[in-house]
């Protein structure tokens, strides 16, 4: 039966993938970090970590820095990369901004949709469209801004 430290992490086992080379000094940071802790890297976790880091990609340091600076076991994402990846939901002024401004088109096309009328000139379909396709887009957003104001208050 092999001995718990022959099953241990060290900087060339496993090695690191190809992609992270550039990130090997950190790797060996992380490796000290974990034994700091009294929770030394196994293989089969480090294996686990650098497929992590892998998917990681160009954010691979500041997450092996990030982890480190929290003390953490593993090895997460800084906050702003974790929620840069969800959707965020817009405020209450962004839906109103766009909706705004959705208006404003539409009453642009509208008042030159009926100065066309009224000089008995041939309109043209294509304002028409935009003009039914800007009020298509209003109605959701004006649902949403209602639903956000009403949760708010």
């Amino acid at each position: 039966m092999p001995s718990k430290k022959a099953n241990l992490a060290t900087i060339n086992d496993p090695p690191l993938p190809h992609v992270l080379l550039h990130i090997e000094d950190l790797w060996e940071e992380w490796i000290e970090h974990r034994k700091e802790l009294g929770k030394p890297l196994t293989i089969r976790s480090a294996r686990m970590a650098l497929r992590r880091l892998e998917e990681a990609g160009d954010a691979a340091a500041a997450w092996i820095e990030h982890s480190i600076a929290c003390g953490y076991q593993g090895i997460f994402p800084p906050p702003q990369t974790a929620s840069s990846t969800k959707s965020k939901e817009p405020s209450i002024w962004e839906i109103s901004q766009q909706l705004e401004a959705k208006k404003n088109q539409r009453m642009d096309i509208w008042n030159e949709y009926a100065l066309q009328y009224e000089s008995k000139r041939a309109t043209h379909p294509e304002a028409w469209a935009d003009y039914q396709r800007l009020t298509k887009e209003i109605r959701p957003l004006e649902k949403q801004l209602a639903n956000m104001r009403s949760r708010a208050s």
